[in-house]
């Protein structure tokens, strides 16, 4: 089966508010706001994990790079289990605390850049 890629204008419009978030981050989001959210995700990602000899779950790590940070599972099946495979049934833990968590850190932002609007 050929791997297709669709999408409508609803993800067009979900993609460009991604972007809007993350210009909001990278201009107006200092080093201690990114590293502290970046701990809460990796936090609730661990928390999520999945455990069968705690070594997923212990791989889970951030770092800083140049302005931004990296978070990423060091184990090499991360994305089986995060996906599933033909003979497992995905286990999300990675993306979902991630996208929460990055959503209440782009709310807190836009909430500290109104308020110094105002």
């Amino acid at each position: 089966m050929k791997p297709k890629l669709k999408f409508n204008k609803q993800d067009l419009n979900n993609f460009n508010k991604i972007l809007t978030d993350l210009n909001i981050v990278v201009k107006n989001g200092n080093t201690t706001d990114i590293a502290r959210a970046s701990a809460e995700i990796v936090k609730q990602q661990k928390l999520k994990a999945p455990v069968d000899t705690g070594a997923l779950k212990g791989a889970i790590n951030y770092s800083k790079e140049g302005s931004g940070v990296a978070i990423e599972s060091e184990m090499q099946y991360s994305s089986f289990v995060e996906f599933g495979t033909s003979k497992q049934k995905p286990q999300p833990y990675f993306f979902n605390p991630a996208r929460v968590v990055f959503r209440n850190f782009v709310k807190k932002l836009e909430s500290k850049l109104n308020s110094k609007i105002r």
